[in-house]
């Protein structure tokens, strides 16, 4: 006697998640090569028994506990590798996903990726550096008085330009007196991320907007 259930449309019918689908089949995978690697034990071996007398014969089931066997042997050598590295140089690895990073290894990438930042500032500040010497220059030759523009200036545009970018020229402040008030001369724009823009004044000192603002201001207003 058959039952025949009948199906309407619109049923619900039920099914594995995403995350239960690529659970199984990774497990299916892992018990097929586990399948496929005992029978290639027992071929190998059954292989052998004919030109040694001495083997004897196995069986499928024989290999596969052979191989399950040599798996979990394997898992426990690599288990107490993974412990004696720990205990001999405490704190020196650390997990990264599935594998095992030195932590000088981890420092070391963090300083290369800080270094061509600290190149950088280092170009920012020479490049104010050279612009002081020239704006000085001709500051001399003009009584004291800084070029009215940076046109006037007789500086290469390129030397106007901030490092590491491109079509990004200084800001200049001109007209001004050597010896005057302190005031921004030549001044970057921000660009770089940091918020830390480098102001060449009127002194003829080079800092850091963030400098600038810690500061105090001196008696009688002058910044």
């Amino acid at each position: 006697m058959f039952v025949c259930w009948q199906l309407l449309a619109g049923m619900p019918s039920f099914d594995l998640t995403d995350v239960a689908k690529m659970r199984l089949d990774s497990i299916s995978f892992f018990i097929m090569l586990l399948l496929l690697s005992a029978a290639g034990v027992w071929g190998l071996w059954n292989l052998l028994a004919r030109d040694v007398p001495r083997l004897p014969a196995i069986r499928y089931r024989t290999a596969l506990a052979a191989t399950v066997l040599w798996g979990l042997l394997f898992i426990v050598v690599l288990t107490m590798i993974s412990g004696a590295r720990e205990l001999l140089t405490p704190g020196a690895w650390k997990k990264t996903g599935y594998t095992y990073t030195l932590q000088e290894t981890e420092k070391a990438q963090t300083s290369s990726e800080q270094q061509p930042d600290t190149t950088l500032m280092t170009e920012r500040r020479a490049r104010l550096e050279l612009l002081r010497l020239m704006l000085w220059a001709a500051a001399a030759g003009h009584e004291g008085k800084f070029p009215a523009s940076i046109a006037e200036s007789g500086v290469a545009n390129e030397l106007w330009q901030q490092p590491g970018v491109t079509n990004v020229m200084y800001g200049y402040h001109g007209g001004k007196q050597v010896g005057g008030e302190i005031e921004p001369l030549v001044y970057e724009f921000d660009v770089y991320g940091e918020g830390e823009s480098l102001i060449l004044d009127t002194s003829g000192m080079i800092r850091a907007t963030n400098e600038i603002a810690k500061t105090p201001a001196p008696p009688g207003g002058r910044p």
